[in-house]
């Protein structure tokens, strides 16, 4: 059976993309653009985009264009950023934008199991895959958990930090998630142009021993990371 001309120039069309010669978040050539290019008809030209569409290689904006989309990334339940993109043969890079110590979190501390009093580090990274911004965490840890750990190198896997400084090892991870647009403050860190849904998780980590070890408070690109879970 002879394969139908809009399936050829939607393939010639992803080699393209698999390339490098469309980038992600860079614009496709227009419908008239491609069948001109291609010696096709606009129909087919349509096809074809629709085709990557449902691959999920493209997304449309309308009134816009064709874009080529970043590959999404999948986060496993218990894992580090560092560890999931690293696997995938990604550049994982650190932004540390905030580290503080903060008092008086009484709703954190109640989570944690821990008295009104305690101190908290605060430690807010945006953390990237091949320089693309994905995740923008806010970790609050117990000061007396982890003494001295401002003056680590926190663009380093923080999993790495506690095992190898602290013998603390992450046993599980106890999140909830909520879908949530990007507003003004979050599109600037993320670099969006476009109304785009974010991931928000919230929830505390575990150790070794069974000891509620930090809360977190994060922002993830859902069109770009993904999380997975295992349920028990």
């Amino acid at each position: 059976m002879v394969e139908p001309v809009y399936r050829r120039l939607a393939k010639m069309l992803e080699e393209a993309m698999d390339n490098g010669q469309y980038k992600p978040g860079e614009r496709l050539p227009s419908e008239r653009a491609l069948a001109q290019q291609f010696s096709v008809s606009r129909m087919t030209a349509r096809q074809a985009l629709k085709c990557l569409e449902e691959r999920q290689r493209v997304y449309r904006e309308e009134g816009s264009g064709t874009y080529v989309k970043t590959p999404a990334f999948a986060q496993h339940n218990v894992g580090s950023f560092t560890e999931t993109i690293g696997s995938l043969g990604y550049k994982v890079s650190t932004q540390v934008l905030e580290v503080d110590f903060i008092y008086g979190l009484d709703s954190v501390a109640q989570t944690l199991e821990l008295s009104k009093e305690t101190i908290f580090l605060k430690v807010k990274r945006l953390r990237f895959g091949d320089r693309i911004p994905m995740a923008l965490e806010t970790l609050y840890i117990p000061k007396h958990y982890c003494p001295m750990l401002e003056e680590k190198d926190l663009t380093l896997s923080l999993y790495r930090i506690l095992e190898e400084a602290y013998d603390i090892r992450v046993k599980k991870n106890s999140y909830t998630m909520e879908a949530k647009i990007a507003n003004p403050y979050y599109a600037k860190i993320f670099g969006l142009n476009k109304t785009t849904a974010l991931l928000k998780v919230s929830g505390v980590t575990v150790d070794q021993k069974e000891r509620k070890l930090f809360y977190e408070e994060s922002v993830y690109r859902s069109d770009l990371y993904h999380y997975k879970i295992d349920i028990m």
